[in-house]
C-alpha cells in the first residue's frame, strides 16, 4: 500500500466536465506551475449542534458543506493554453498580428474537469482527480526584474452529478505503483 500524501506536483491536466459526472478522460497539460505556489485544501465541513432545553451537552450534530479548492501559479502556460483555462478566446498569430487572448466582459470563472499528478515522500505516483471544478483567476502582487507572475488558478471543486441528479465521486486518488 502506498502512502497517500503529496512531495511534489509533476502535471497539471484539464478537461471539459463530463455530462455524466465522471471523470474526463481526454486531458490537456498545463506546464509552469511556480514552485512553492501549489496549495490543496481540504477544509472541515460545517457542523451545527442540535441542542435541547435539558442537556449543556448537544443531542446530536450534523455535518453541512466543507471548503474544498487547488490553488497554483502557472507561469510556463502558452497563450493556446491558458485561454481556456480562463474563459478567454485565443487568436492565433497572423500576418501583422500577434497571438493573443481576448476575455469578454463578465466572464470570471470556467467549468473544468482537473487531474493533477505527483510524488509522495516515497518517491511513488499520487494521482488526484477533480470531475468538476470551478476555475477563478487573477494575478496576484507584484512585478518585479527578481521574480516572475503568472496566473493564480484558484480551482474550487464542484459536486458532479450524472444528469439524472445521483451525485458521482468528486474526488479521485490513485496512489503506488498500477498492478
Amino acid at each position: 500500500m502506498a502512502k497517500v500524501n503529496f512531495a511534489k506536483i509533476a502535471s497539471f491536466k484539464t478537461g471539459d466536465v463530463m455530462a455524466n459526472g465522471t471523470m474526463q478522460t481526454s486531458l490537456a497539460a498545463l506546464a509552469g506551475i511556480k514552485e512553492g505556489s501549489a496549495s490543496l485544501n481540504i477544509g472541515e465541513p460545517e457542523v451545527t449542534d442540535i441542542n435541547i432545553e435539558e442537556s449543556d451537552t448537544p443531542f446530536a450534530s450534523s455535518e453541512g458543506s466543507r471548503e474544498v479548492d487547488l490553488t497554483l501559479e502557472i507561469i510556463g502556460a502558452e497563450a493556446q493554453q491558458l485561454a481556456p483555462l480562463i474563459g478567454g478566446t485565443y487568436t492565433a498569430a497572423s500576418a501583422g498580428n500577434r497571438e493573443k487572448i481576448t476575455i469578454g466582459a463578465g466572464v470570471g470563472s470556467v467549468l473544468k474537469a482537473i487531474e493533477f499528478a505527483g510524488k509522495n515522500a516515497d518517491g511513488e505516483d499520487v494521482i488526484v482527480s477533480l470531475p468538476k471544478t470551478k476555475i477563478l483567476y487573477s494575478v496576484p502582487g507584484t512585478i518585479t526584474k527578481n521574480d516572475v507572475r503568472g496566473w493564480q488558478l484558484k480551482c474550487k471543486v464542484l459536486q458532479p452529478d450524472d444528469g439524472a441528479g445521483n451525485l458521482t465521486d468528486w474526488m479521485i486518488i490513485e496512489s503506488g505503483a498500477e498492478g
